[in-house]
């Protein structure tokens, strides 16, 4: 499993752009000495061989979240 802290977020223009494979995924939302946190796990793809154990784990900090809703913001 990845753990990643995600407190700042920087715009990239990478030279190709694709979407990728749905995975199912699930959130939680907690605090922690006062901060809030989100976290996002997903477990992988159809035909992973081990269904159902988290692959990735992605946690946003307060100074992530505000990232993150300040990029939403801007999807039309």
């Amino acid at each position: 499993m990845t753990m990643a802290r995600i407190e700042q977020l920087t715009e990239r223009k990478p030279a190709r752009v694709s979407v990728q494979n749905t995975v199912e995924a699930g959130y939680t939302l907690f605090s922690d000495a006062g901060n809030s946190y989100l976290q996002i796990v997903t477990y992988g793809s159809q035909t992973r061989e081990m269904k159902g154990v988290v692959s990735q784990t992605i946690q946003f900090g307060p100074e992530g979240i505000t990232a993150l809703r300040e990029i939403l913001a801007q999807l039309p």
